[in-house]
């Protein structure tokens, strides 16, 4: 079953002329017998109805497939992609071929694992559909701020039903104040917005639940999990610099906001450390 490994003398005259003398070694693979050998999907799970979702499969086992790779087919979910459709893109060699294709479009909302079958032959494997309803985080301003201050937060939930705003319950642990202020949607981008307030006397991160119901289990996919980090506001530590971003000529003057720095603290002192090959040149404060 291993490859086969043969020394070659190979000469090639023409004209009674020598144009190659050449000492090489030819490796013979075992003709593929059988079902194909499945090795890796890749991403595993994704949206099935995302038509961006491309997946990714290595297979060996498999005869060396030669373009237009139209005997070639994976089945996925009911429907089956030929290897010379448009969007379907194959690299095939003795040892392995490699297939990427788009999820095909689905008519509903897929959830759970589904069969990938490749061929010629029959090998399976599963792609997990993640609920495409289901609602998620995009972002949070802030996402930190003072221990024993009421924070206003906003966050930019996708999926998350507008109609029911008014409904907007936050889960908070022990000890964190939380309630809810306003919730807009954009109608071109169909983001919904949802202003909260926190506050806890402990620093640390502490993590919470948005939901538009009272009780989880009634709207389970639209639970959005947030984290937010509540800092100590007596620590010394950088609060903001300018500027974000500059050309590399240097001499650029960047200005360091830093909370509970001691007010006799001299230049000497400080002492500024970049990750990068940059160097501070000189140091005020």
């Amino acid at each position: 079953d291993a490859p086969l490994e043969v020394e070659v003398h190979l000469k090639v005259v023409v004209n009674s002329q020598m144009w190659v003398d050449l000492n090489t070694k030819l490796e013979y693979i075992k003709v593929p017998v059988g079902a194909p050998s499945l090795l890796t999907i890749q991403p595993q799970q994704g949206l099935c109805t995302d038509l961006s979702q491309t997946v990714t499969i290595k297979i060996q086992n498999i005869k060396q497939i030669r373009s237009p790779f139209a005997e070639l087919y994976v089945q996925f979910h009911g429907h089956t992609i030929r290897g010379n459709e448009t969007g379907v893109i194959v690299r095939s060699s003795m040892l392995e071929t490699i297939v990427s294709f788009p999820i095909p479009v689905q008519n509903t909302n897929v959830i759970g694992n589904v069969d990938v079958m490749v061929g010629p032959g029959s090998s399976l494997l599963q792609f997990k559909c993640e609920d495409s309803l289901k609602a998620s985080l995009l972002y949070s301003i802030p996402a930190v701020g003072d221990a024993g201050q009421k924070i206003q937060i906003r966050l930019a939930l996708s999926q998350f039903p507008h109609d029911t705003c008014q409904n907007v319950t936050i889960f908070s642990p022990d000890g964190v104040e939380a309630s809810f202020s306003d919730c807009e949607q954009s109608h071109q981008t169909k983001v919904t917005t949802v202003t909260i307030h926190l506050k806890s006397e402990d620093f640390g991160q502490v993590n919470l639940e948005v939901a538009p119901c009272s009780i989880k289990t009634n709207c389970a996919n639209k639970v959005v999990p947030i984290s937010f980090t509540f800092l100590n506001p007596q620590e010394t530590r950088a609060e903001s610099f300018l500027p974000m971003a500059e050309t590399t000529y240097g001499g650029t003057q960047m200005k360091v906001k830093i909370r509970n720095l001691n007010t006799t603290t001299n230049t000497g002192q400080v002492m500024v450390e970049f990750l990068e090959n940059i160097t501070a040149t000189d140091i005020e404060c």
